[in-house]
Formats: C-alpha cells, sequence, structure tokens
C-alpha cells in the first residue's frame, strides 16, 4: 500500500508552492517545495499571505512532485464553494 501525502498548492509573488500540511521540517514549520530552491520550510501563514493556485497553474510543480514521490500517493486539497460555504475537498491522484 502507498503511503498517502496530503499537499496543498499556493502562489506567492507568482510563484507556485507546494505546502505538505502534514510534514513538520522542523519544529515551527512545513515542508514546501517550489521548482527553485526545492525542498524547504515554510511558515503555516503561508497560506494565510498566498493566495489559491489554479489547477493549470500547479501542473508542471504537480508533475514534478509526481516524479519525486513516486512511489507515493499524493492528495491535493482543494477549496469549493457549497451553498456559500467554504469547503474543501481531497483530490487522489
Amino acid at each position: 500500500m502507498k503511503k498517502t501525502i496530503k499537499v496543498i498548492f499556493r502562489k506567492i509573488d507568482d510563484e507556485v508552492i507546494a505546502i505538505f500540511p502534514e510534514i513538520k521540517n522542523t519544529y515551527n514549520t512545513l515542508l514546501s517545495y517550489m521548482h527553485i530552491g526545492q525542498h524547504s520550510g515554510c511558515s503555516l501563514f503561508y497560506t494565510d499571505i498566498s493566495e489559491p493556485c489554479p489547477q493549470e497553474e500547479y501542473l508542471s510543480l504537480f508533475e514534478e512532485l509526481k516524479g519525486i514521490y513516486h512511489d507515493c500517493k499524493l492528495v491535493v486539497r482543494q477549496k469549493q464553494r457549497i451553498r456559500n460555504v467554504n469547503q474543501f475537498q481531497w483530490n487522489v491522484f
């Protein structure tokens, strides 16, 4: 059975960042990944100061992650608005 890894894609300063909300990097940061710089730590507050990233903008980074985590199942969080309520769903790839 493949290990499941949850990932959130966000944009900050027109750069796409993948945040792994369940993987700690250090005591108070989470693991993240970008094309430039690759794996790094980031604060959970990045989700507050960044903006949502549409699927067409994060696809190249997602493909890169699938190559790195080929032995895992990546689950992407997608925010949906249903009946004026923000809800999240996890899409398994």
